[in-house]
């Protein structure tokens, strides 16, 4: 399974080597898999700043309660932030699910000295071993 880093930093290796198997209708499923992965880091991210933001509204919840000001509309803010976290997580797994979906589908890059072709039919004889039966 390619790396999904790697596919990241050289999407047009990955590319060309499709293009040398002959695995043309492969060739979209990289950009597919890239802006799967671009919006699985996005939510990520939005995610993690939720989550600082909830914790940022806790402490500032209780140091307003120890000087004994009003809190209900920290409250009603910190409320919501759990069902978004929820709806971005769920978000983040099916999106997670496509990214692995395409990569295990992807086959590995293949070395330089394979013959360019699209199964074995392309390939080219290097040597004979033994006699050869009729």
């Amino acid at each position: 399974m390619l790396d999904i880093r790697f596919v990241r930093e050289n999407p047009d290796a990955v590319k060309s080597d499709l293009q040398r198997r002959g695995d043309l209708e492969k060739i979209p499923w990289v950009d597919e898999l890239l802006t799967h992965d671009k919006r699985w880091r996005e939510l990520l991210t939005e995610a993690n700043s939720l989550r600082e933001r909830r914790n940022r509204i806790t402490e500032e919840i209780a140091g307003k309660k120890r000087l004994g000001l009003d809190i209900s509309p920290l409250v009603k803010e910190a409320n919501g932030i759990p069902d978004r976290i929820k709806q971005i997580e769920s978000e983040v797994d099916i999106t997670g699910a496509k990214v692995n979906y395409i990569l295990h589908r992807l086959p590995n890059l293949m070395h330089e000295s394979v013959p360019t072709g699209k199964d074995e039919n392309d390939n080219v004889e290097v040597r004979r071993w033994g006699k050869i039966p009729d």
